[in-house]
C-alpha cells in the first residue's frame, strides 16, 4: 500500500519498502523533482511521478543529525556547548568600540 506524501523541504521520511531514511533538501516545481539526502550523506533525486509511487512515512528528524556531515566521533561533537561561548578579552572589545565611535579603518588605524 503506497501512502502519498507531499514532499516538504526539511522533513524526514522512511521508505517502507527499502527502510531508507532521508531528508528532503529541495523541491523544484519547475523541473518537477524532489532532491533528498540520505542519512549517510548520499544525494538522490526523484521526479514527481517516482516520488508519488514511494511508500513513505514521515519521521521525526534524527537526534544525531551529524550522520551525513562526517564530523568524526560522537564524543568530538561537544553536545550542549554553545559555539563561541568564550568571551573575547575586554581590551579587544573596548578597542573595537573606540574604533567604531571614531570611524576607524579596517586595519585598526584611526585616521
Amino acid at each position: 500500500m503506497v501512502t502519498r506524501t507531499e514532499p516538504a523541504v526539511g522533513a524526514w521520511y522512511r521508505n517502507r519498502e527499502t527502510d531508507a531514511r532521508f531528508e528532503v533538501v529541495a523541491v523544484d516545481e519547475h523541473a518537477r523533482t524532489v532532491e533528498v539526502q540520505h542519512y549517510d550523506g548520499d544525494l538522490e533525486e526523484y521526479d514527481f511521478g517516482a516520488w508519488s509511487r514511494l511508500d513513505l512515512e514521515e519521521l521525526v528528524p534524527p537526534e544525531d543529525w551529524s550522520g551525513p556531515l562526517d564530523l568524526g566521533e560522537r564524543d568530538d561533537l561537544e553536545y550542549g556547548e554553545e559555539p563561541g561561548a568564550e568571551e573575547p578579552p575586554e581590551e579587544s572589545v573596548e578597542r573595537l568600540r573606540g574604533e567604531w565611535r571614531e570611524g576607524g579603518s579596517e586595519s585598526g588605524d584611526n585616521e
